[in-house]
């Protein structure tokens, strides 16, 4: 039977009995009984383990997504993979939105138990939404919409969150805020001609000497020692053995910029480019040269 056709709508097929069973008394319809918990479907839906019925399960879902509004950081049990977690991973907007699941899906459930025998699963959703509204939950218009919420909580009885990665960045840019600066505004600077291989000489010539002068002022240790900083122990200190061109454009990437080709749309400042303010001292020297 799916799982949201009503039990009440099922066939019910005609059995015809022996000659010795017209002996037995039979019961009427009106005597059958039937529920529709006990059906495969039931288990299947709500995701039954073996040592519980659907009933069961379904009350035991219902105690966990409540246990998630309990406290302040009660929501992360019902996060899968919350070892790793703390407050800080996931944004307010994120928490809202787990409460907001757990509270509709409780709902779901709730009812689920009360009238499935005579309702859809479909239908319990949808009067859940009914049910938020009352209380203020108004997110949700669609009852498939908590049918997916439930799909992906019934396998582990937990939610699977993506997680964004928080550090993408390389470390020597990540634990140098002011290198990416720098290599941030030279692109700008020189966006017209910009390449990784201008780039990656800017990052040789200016970058990396700036970084060994820096390490230098700060050492703490004897003279010697300072003086055996160079690039090299640099780019040892973060993992790395030197920086090439590949490098150098999988870093340009992760700081926003990307190659395009240049379209009518496509708007580059050169006001300021160093040769383009040369070129002006000369003209106004030459134009008032004209003008003696």
């Amino acid at each position: 039977m799916p799982e949201n056709e009503s039990p009440n709508n099922s066939t019910i097929l005609e059995v015809r009995y022996s000659s010795s069973d017209h002996h037995s008394p039979q019961l009427c319809p009106e005597q059958w009984s039937y529920s529709y918990w006990d059906s495969p479907e039931a288990r299947k839906l709500f995701n039954a383990h073996e040592d519980e019925n659907a009933q069961q399960s379904v009350v035991r879902q219902i105690e966990i997504l409540t246990k998630a509004n309990k406290t302040d950081e009660s929501y992360l049990d019902v996060i899968n993979g919350n070892e790793t977690m703390d407050q800080s991973t996931l944004s307010s907007f994120e928490k809202h939105q787990i409460r907001i699941k757990c509270q509709l899906l409780c709902m779901s459930l709730t009812l689920a138990l009360e009238n499935m025998n005579g309702w859809t699963w479909n239908k319990c959703c949808s009067e859940a939404i009914v049910v938020g509204k009352k209380m203020g939950i108004s997110t949700v218009n669609n009852a498939k919409t908590i049918e997916k919420w439930y799909r992906g909580f019934r396998g582990k009885r937990l939610f699977c969150i993506p997680l964004k990665s928080k550090h993408n960045l390389p470390p020597i840019l990540d634990l140098n805020p002011d290198v990416c600066a720098a290599i941030k505004e030279y692109g700008r600077a020189n966006l017209g001609t910009m390449s990784v291989e201008l780039m990656s000489q800017y990052i040789h010539n200016v970058i990396l000497p700036s970084m060994v002068e820096k390490e230098q002022r700060e050492g703490n240790g004897s003279d010697a020692s300072i003086q055996e900083i160079s690039i090299q122990s640099i780019l040892k200190k973060y993992g790395l053995t030197c920086i090439c061109l590949s490098t150098v454009y999988r870093w340009v990437k992760k700081l926003g910029f990307n190659y395009e080709p240049r379209k009518k749309s496509y708007y580059v400042d050169g006001h300021e480019r160093e040769s383009t303010i040369n070129y002006r001292w000369r003209f106004i020297e030459r134009y008032l040269g004209y003008e003696q």
